[in-house]
């Protein structure tokens, strides 16, 4: 289990800071445009929340908000990053069915690393039946979406 946690942090955390919207210089400005339905503003403070970046304390039950409002405002990898707060129990009751079924909800968005994510959760048996079949499938699309790392578990999963 504590491997698919780092994995699945590792993994959505390789995308969270740096190259947000640079007409923002604090906190804010930011929780402005989300009030005002930028999703990609909510998706941005959900990230820095998570990690305490910034200089802000980590506040994982605020993350989980903000995550909520961008993947509920159509940001994929917000729903990604909502999915692992509750595979991990993060500002949330720890449910390995919702964390699923957001992850899965991502992956149907085209979000690489949600369908990754998804086949960790298949090749694991955590939360579902394990299903290497599943995992394959998930793996697959994720590699075809670009993601190195899934086409390195479906290759291993092949041999």
């Amino acid at each position: 289990m504590k491997k698919i946690v780092a994995i699945m942090f590792c993994c959505f955390g390789l995308f969270i800071v740096g190259c947000e919207q640079k007409e923002c210089s604090d906190i804010i400005c930011f929780e402005k445009k989300c009030n005002n339905k930028n999703f990609k503003s909510c998706e941005y403070l959900g990230n820095i929340y998570s990690l305490g970046e910034l200089g802000i304390r980590q506040d994982y039950a605020k993350a989980v908000e903000y995550f909520t409002k961008a993947c509920d405002g159509g940001v994929a990898r917000s729903c990604g990053s909502l999915g692992v707060s509750y595979l991990n129990g993060q500002g949330v009751r720890q449910d390995y069915a919702k964390a699923l079924n957001i992850l899965n909800k991502a992956c149907d968005k085209d979000d690489a690393v949600s369908c990754f994510g998804v086949g960790i959760l298949y090749e694991s048996g955590v939360g579902v039946e394990k299903d290497i079949s599943q995992a394959k499938e998930y793996f697959g699309k994720a590699c075809d979406l670009g993601l190195q790392d899934g086409c390195e578990e479906y290759r291993n999963l092949n041999k």
